[in-house]
């Protein structure tokens, strides 16, 4: 394969972290068109970049507490070189808390910024995702790339449409984000026990976080489960 892209005399540019690079300039300026109508420009990219290096700081701090090996060496916590690795459970995770909190600060509608982040986010997937493939050619690179890939196209599918499902009562944004992310984050759990890339507790994570989308869903459609019950037991 192909991990190196190019070098120039000292300068070695890996082939992952030049499309790490380009995805995310893709993804941001996705996000930027979709959010500009309702934000502020300069929220918006002080929301990127904080987007960014709380993704960074979640995939390594998720991944330390993955591995007891590291407690006593806090030099390597932060030493890509010394300790490679992430977490990608701490990247959502810390992803959605940023989510959260900026949203509560600036008053921004969380759903509907949160459905125009899914989208961006499984943009930044495909895109970085090629270069994965293109670097390393694993198994478990191809099938991740599918699943976010199909994300994406759900993603963009389910926006368009999503107000016109007669099972969605509410019609309030937040469809996009929930049923997506429960869908991507089934595909992953099931991939991780496949291939078993990740320590037990992130794929119990994973799982969690996919119940909690779908329940959302649920939340979000303003459904009653009473009523839903009892609508099953008289078809039955």
């Amino acid at each position: 394969m192909f991990p190196v892209l190019l070098t120039l005399g000292p300068i070695i540019i890996s082939t992952s972290s030049f499309f790490a690079a380009l995805s995310f300039v893709f993804a941001s300026f996705f996000l930027w068109q979709r959010l500009k109508e309702d934000c502020l420009e300069d929220d918006i990219l002080n929301f990127t970049i904080l987007l960014a290096l709380g993704a960074l700081l979640g995939a390594r701090l998720f991944y330390v507490a993955g591995n007891p090996s590291l407690y006593l060496q806090p030099l390597k916590w932060f030493s890509l070189r010394a300790e490679p690795g992430f977490s990608f459970l701490g990247i959502v995770v810390f992803l959605l808390l940023i989510l959260f909190l900026w949203s509560k600060k600036k008053n921004w509608d969380f759903w509907l910024v949160a459905d125009n982040l899914t989208e961006a986010f499984f943009l930044f997937l495909v895109i970085f995702g090629i270069g994965l493939i293109l670097a390393t050619g694993e198994k478990f690179i191809l099938a991740f790339f599918a699943s976010s890939l199909l994300a994406l196209v759900l993603s963009f599918v389910f926006a368009k449409v999503y107000r016109k499902f007669i099972w969605y009562k509410s019609g309030k944004p937040g469809f996009v984000a929930c049923l997506t992310l429960g869908i991507f984050w089934i595909l992953l759990g099931v991939l991780e026990i496949i291939f078993q890339k990740s320590i037990y507790w992130e794929r119990v994570g994973i799982f969690i976080l996919a119940l909690l989308s779908l329940g959302f869903l649920y939340r979000r459609s303003e459904r009653s489960l009473k009523e839903d019950i009892l609508n099953l037991r008289r078809k039955k």
